[in-house]
């Protein structure tokens, strides 16, 4: 037996409903690659060179995570997107996770696109 408590949305595992986890698990890289493809799109804006596109999701994260980690105290996980894209969010029900994750992953994809907007002339 696999002991499934470090596993996102552990309850669906728990319940023996392989298909969910992985929908939910599908649902859940749509989210993180929504995001990150978004932040690639509204940084080549500003920065017009076609290797800023292909790096700035990379980066993006790289840096989030070193801004966000030098915070003292930590800010919650489901602040940080790179966090909250590894789904460090323990002690929530898989569909609470879901929600928090759509939310502000949704979010963080307005605020990216609004600055992105910002750049078309």
């Amino acid at each position: 037996m696999i002991d499934v408590e470090a596993f996102m949305f552990r309850e669906t595992l728990q319940m023996g409903s392989i298909t969910l986890y992985f929908l939910c698990f599908l649902y859940w890289i749509f989210l993180v690659g929504l995001f990150f493809s978004i932040l690639g799109l509204t940084l080549s804006g500003w920065f017009p060179h076609k290797y800023v596109a292909y790096a700035s999701p990379f980066v993006g994260s790289f840096l989030i995570n070193k801004l966000l980690g030098s915070i003292r105290p930590m800010p919650p996980a489901w602040i940080n997107p790179v966090q909250l894209a590894a789904c460090r969010l323990f002690g929530y029900s898989t569909v609470t996770t879901l929600l928090i994750g759509t939310g502000m992953f949704l979010l963080y994809a307005s605020i990216c696109l609004f600055f992105f907007f910002l750049t078309l002339k």
